[in-house]
């Protein structure tokens, strides 16, 4: 069962905490269509669960400027009365003691992330980008619209799966986000071996299946392509985790932190330049 809870924190000796309101997504006793809030009402199921699939994690993003969370929440793997066994993705606004739901759409978020916007820059919309297990990243409007879709897979002529969280930036006279992560490409095509050493790597003798890459979002990109560079990871090291930005002075350029591993062998932490 998946359960969202909001929880108050009170200055006070009493009561300290308080559940503000509750989400049952499995058994929601709301229409999505009609009603402005999501009520708990507590129930007892009578379906019985299959086991769930553990790479499926719910994960939650919290949008200030909007008082909105977006939820994604993997198919409970309901054998009977299930809602199709679809991942879902919720949009719910915040309001206090209630919510209201703003949409709720079938998607399946391997990754969710959204800029931060509260602090600026607030040059573009803060939409929320969700990856999804294709190797495709999808933009999602406040309305629930799609707005564009980023096929990777298309992009680089071959199979790949995204290993890291997902950081995004921006920079004031950018008008969308910038998006780095790593990847694995189990079986790299000739043209993408072709495409990695226009970007500078050297495929002559190995041919790396880990890289960290930099894409841009379609606004920003150049001549259309969105891939903006591409780095193989030290000693074909896989991604993982999140990646973070450090920043430069007079004297350092900026430096963007990536940790790799190879499971119970050998793990590195490594930096790319801004030259890049």
């Amino acid at each position: 069962m998946h359960r969202l809870y909001a929880i108050d924190i009170n200055v006070t000796m009493r009561d300290r905490t308080v559940v503000a309101w509750v989400v049952n997504f499995e058994r929601e006793s709301h229409s999505p269509e009609t009603s402005s809030t999501l009520r708990f009402k507590p129930k007892h199921p009578k379906s019985s669960y299959s086991q769930q699939d553990e790479s499926s994690k719910a994960a939650v993003i919290w949008d200030d400027p909007q008082s909105t969370l977006y939820v994604s929440v993997p198919s409970p793997g309901m054998v009977e009365g299930s809602e199709d066994g679809l991942d879902m993705l919720y949009a719910i606004r915040d309001e206090g003691n209630i919510t209201s739901m703003v949409y709720k759409m079938a998607a399946s978020a391997v990754n969710m992330v959204m800029f931060d916007t509260t602090h600026g820059p607030v040059n573009a919309a803060d939409q929320l980008w969700i990856s999804q297990s294709g190797g495709k990243l999808v933009a999602i409007e406040k309305s629930g619209k799609i707005g564009k879709i980023i096929d990777l897979q298309e992009l680089v002529k071959a199979n790949l799966t995204i290993t890291s969280k997902i950081s995004t930036t921006r920079a004031r006279f950018a008008e969308e986000d910038f998006f780095v992560f790593g990847i694995n490409v189990p079986q790299p095509t000739n043209e993408f071996l072709s495409l990695a050493a226009d970007y500078g790597v050297d495929v002559s003798k190995d041919k790396p299946h880990n890289y960290v890459v930099g894409i841009d979002t379609p606004e920003n990109a150049h001549d259309g392509m969105p891939l903006a560079w591409m780095v193989a990871t030290p000693e074909d090291l896989r991604v993982f985790g999140q990646i973070v930005g450090v920043p430069g002075d007079a004297n350092t350029s900026d430096q963007i932190i990536v940790y790799a591993q190879e499971t119970e062998i050998m793990a590195k932490i490594f930096s790319i330049g801004k030259s890049l």
